[in-house]
């Protein structure tokens, strides 16, 4: 398996457990907003660090900013799906 196959795998793996920890957090009281404002959270602390285009390429991870904004979409998603 290539590297750029790996991280593909591995990105994916990453959607799942950020799915995963969005269900397990709403199902036991926690803010549907939390996973969101943790990643932007990382974002911050990250900024000033640079990466190549080459690094955001065969990162193992996806994006942290667009990963807390799909979190942030699902959030939102959630409140209106439950208001009363």
């Amino acid at each position: 398996m290539t590297a750029f196959t790996g991280a593909q795998f591995s990105q994916k793996q990453e959607y799942e457990a950020d799915e995963y920890g969005f269900e397990f957090s709403v199902k036991n009281g926690f803010s549907p907003y939390g996973m969101g404002n943790s990643l932007n959270k990382l974002v911050e602390l990250s900024k000033g660090a640079k990466s190549s285009t080459v690094q955001k390429m065969f990162s193992s991870h996806p994006d942290s900013e667009k990963r807390a904004a799909r979190m942030k979409e699902k959030a939102d998603a959630y409140v209106a799906a439950h208001q009363q």
